[in-house]
């Protein structure tokens, strides 16, 4: 069982999710109002990026406390602390933080 078809695939990483959202829309009939459409099949339905179209299905907040980074806070959600990018994006933070 897959998807097969002509608008291209939302599985994209986040920053070219959000290039995708912000990007001049056309008059055509596919995706953004392109003109041609992007050939795609997806047969791998298990897989589901963390970009601007799929943040998760979880609502939640986070109450920082003292002592917490970027890191152990993306450690404590996801169990990863190098996605601490992630959170400092969302949050309107330059990529430089550490």
């Amino acid at each position: 069982m897959g998807y097969v078809g002509n608008n291209g695939t939302l599985h994209t990483d986040y920053e070219e999710s959000i290039d995708l959202r912000t990007e001049t829309l056309g008059t055509g009939a596919f995706r953004n109002g392109n003109t041609n459409g992007i050939a795609h099949a997806d047969f791998d339905q298990n897989y589901n990026p963390i970009n601007s179209y799929n943040q998760g299905s979880v609502h939640g907040a986070y109450t920082v406390r003292a002592g917490d980074t970027m890191g152990s806070i993306a450690a404590s959600l996801w169990g990863d602390a190098s996605l601490w990018y992630k959170l400092a994006e969302a949050n309107g933070h330059g990529g430089d933080l550490v």
